[in-house]
């Protein structure tokens, strides 16, 4: 395991495993809604792109400005 390529590697995979997590759990929270209260809307929106559509049903809503509404 003394291969730098591989190394690097490894540890490229660790840093977007621990990327997927974080972004998990800030969607998590954002998104939470409990007894009515939604979580951190704003937060929530920011982790989607501009064009990124939001579908579940119950509406659509493109961007994290039409997301936040």
């Amino acid at each position: 395991m003394n291969d730098p390529k591989a190394i690097e590697a490894r540890l490229q995979t660790l840093q977007d495993l621990e990327d997927i997590k974080t972004l998990r759990h800030r969607y998590s929270y954002g998104a939470n809604i409990i007894d009515g209260k939604s979580g951190d809307l704003k937060a929530f929106a920011a982790l989607f792109a501009a064009d990124g559509i939001f579908d579940v049903g119950m509406g659509v809503a493109k961007g994290p400005s039409e997301l936040r509404k």
